[in-house]
């Protein structure tokens, strides 16, 4: 990659947690202001406090969403970076493995034989395609999570925008 596209990349993610900080905010802080001297009065139906309720309801759900996609995005990044280190060290070890002559590990001062660099080649693509596979299903569940955040949010506001204009629709 080029210094230009990892700048980039790097841009691209501190832009996406800003606005999963950014969302998250909005939905909270709507919460606690219509929340806060919010008091449920029976009987609940189709009227103005079911539709805030249904708001409230809603704004937590998207807090939640948007709290757990936060969290799921910085483990995705944490063991993408680990699964980046390893594939790297994978095709080192087949390197040396292949090479046939021994080699020294920059990182740890271990001397390496085409041996133990077999033998490491081996566990690492045993191990790579499970952690894939991780990296894989954290997304889809970051995609859920985005989803419940978004809609719930945005469903939220619909109803709160309807508990306001709800005593002009009924007179």
């Amino acid at each position: 990659m080029s210094d230009r596209s990892i700048e980039l990349a790097k841009q691209s993610i501190s832009g996406k947690s800003k606005y999963d900080y950014f969302i998250v905010g909005i939905s909270a802080a709507t919460f606690a202001y219509f929340g806060k001297d919010f008091i449920p009065k029976p009987p609940l139906g189709i009227n103005e406090v079911s539709a805030m309720l249904c708001a409230l309801v809603l704004l937590i759900l998207s807090v939640v969403g948007g709290l757990k996609k936060i969290e799921n995005n910085n483990l995705l990044l944490e063991k993408n970076g680990k699964y980046l280190d390893y594939s790297e060290y994978l095709a080192a070890y087949k390197k040396n493995s292949l090479e046939g002559s021994n080699a020294i590990n920059a990182e740890s001062g271990e001397t390496l034989t085409p041996e133990k660099s077999s033998k490491k080649v081996f566990q690492l693509e045993s191990l790579l395609p499970k952690w894939k596979s991780e990296l894989e299903s954290r997304a889809s569940r970051i995609e859920v999570y985005t989803n419940i955040r978004d809609y719930s949010l945005f469903i939220g506001y619909g109803f709160l925008a309807l508990s306001k204009f709800f005593p002009m629709l009924t007179t």
